[in-house]
């Protein structure tokens, strides 16, 4: 993922004695004010374990469910969707709270949800999107 090369960048303190909760949202916060986008939140895949507690915003980096689609470098411009451009982030954190604050703009409502798939690999997806288009 290119999370550890980036250490520096994120100004991270490598503590052992901290919660792996803490971690995650230490660098999901750094990732947020660093990069001023909110790339990281599309890859929260909490269910309803949710097993460390961890805030809707923030990815559980280890979570592994059938289905998933793998956890690629955010930072990667071919991962990327940009709804927003190149416009930044407005967003702050709310100390203590494990809460975020940010503005954005309504452009739709999700009205109807599909059923869960099983596709696992890229060719499960290459060959759905095929048959999708004929």
């Amino acid at each position: 993922m290119g999370l550890a090369n980036d250490v520096e960048l994120h100004m991270l303190k490598i503590d052992y004695s901290k919660y792996v909760a803490e971690v995650y949202h230490e660098f999901a916060v750094c990732e947020i004010k660093i990069s001023l986008r909110l790339d990281l939140i599309t890859k929260v895949q909490h269910d309803n374990r949710n097993r460390f507690n961890l805030p809707s915003w923030v990815p559980d980096w280890t979570f592994n469910k059938r289905g998933h689609v793998r956890l690629q470098n955010i930072r990667r411009p071919e991962h990327r969707y940009s709804a927003s451009l190149n416009s930044q982030a407005n967003v702050s954190f709310v100390p203590g709270t494990g809460h975020i604050r940010m503005k954005g703009l309504q452009v739709g409502v999700i009205t109807y949800l599909g059923m869960p798939t099983s596709m696992q690999s890229p060719e499960d997806w290459k060959n759905g999107v095929v048959a999708i288009r004929s």
